[in-house]
Order: structure tokens, then C-alpha cells, then sequence
């Protein structure tokens, strides 16, 4: 319970915070006013925390593909060619060669 308790203090605790300051300090009107500033930020923790777990599994899947040495999905580079691709790419610009 204390490790979820400093988890949750350390990943929303600062976005509360800063949502807080703003009402105080006034700078949330210029943002729609304090509880708009607030619902706002609810509204992304909870949106984040909905993607956090989806993102996770994709990153995962990722991560195993490789240490299994299944395609990893990244295109394997053209090993072949003869000139850079900084060559490649260069040409005349603004009538220069």
C-alpha cells in the first residue's frame, strides 16, 4: 500500500500541484479558470492512465519480439549501396552543384 501511495504522490501529486498554483496564483484564468484548469488535468491522468497499460503491452510485445529474435519490425537498411545517404539525398540546391 505505501509503494502504490508514492507512486500515485510521485506520478499525480506534481500535476495537482501545478494545477493548484495556477488557481491560486490566478494564472488559471487565463486557461478558463480554476476548474477548468482542474478538470483538465483530471481528465489527462485518467485519459493516461487508460493508455499507459496499452502502451505497455505494445512496448512489451516489441521487447520480447527482439530478445527471441522474431522481426523486430524495424526495415533492415540497404547494406549495398555505393554511396551515403548523405549523397544520396544531395543534389544542386538554389543552382549550386
Amino acid at each position: 500500500m505505501t509503494l502504490l501511495v508514492g507512486v500515485g504522490g510521485l506520478l499525480i501529486g506534481p500535476k495537482l500541484l501545478i494545477a493548484l498554483r495556477s488557481g491560486i496564483t490566478g494564472e488559471a484564468r487565463r486557461f478558463g479558470g480554476f476548474l477548468a484548469v482542474f478538470f483538465s488535468t483530471l481528465a489527462e491522468i485518467i485519459w493516461s492512465s487508460i493508455l499507459a497499460p496499452i502502451t505497455l503491452m505494445y512496448q512489451s510485445r516489441s521487447v520480447l519480439q527482439i530478445l527471441f529474435g522474431m522481426d523486430g519490425g524495424w526495415p533492415s537498411s540497404d547494406r549495398e549501396g555505393t554511396r551515403s545517404a548523405l549523397q544520396k539525398h544531395s543534389g544542386p540546391v538554389g543552382g549550386l552543384s
